[in-house]
């Protein structure tokens, strides 16, 4: 699939055109160039796909998850549903 190619051409090392979508068409406008770079931030929805892709395909590929917490959001939740 895409995000596999090009994941896979970034760690070789090579350039990729990263589809840009237009959500009010919900088609492709256009590409962006991404270059090949040390670190690559893969972020949001297709960060998930990453589990899937390890630890085969891309064995220096690690995965770091960060998560907002909010302790007064969870106080407030924790004491409205063990009321």
């Amino acid at each position: 699939d895409m995000l596999r190619d090009h994941l896979s051409r970034l760690a070789d090392g090579h350039a990729i055109e990263k589809p840009v979508l237009d959500f009010i068409t919900n088609r492709r406008a256009g590409v962006t160039k991404i270059l090949p770079a040390q670190f690559l931030v893969l972020e949001g929805l297709f960060a998930l796909e990453m589990v899937r892709l390890l630890p085969l395909d891309f064995p220096m590929l690690k995965l770091y998850t960060a998560v907002d917490f909010y302790p007064d959001l969870l106080k407030r939740r924790v004491e409205r549903d063990t009321a």
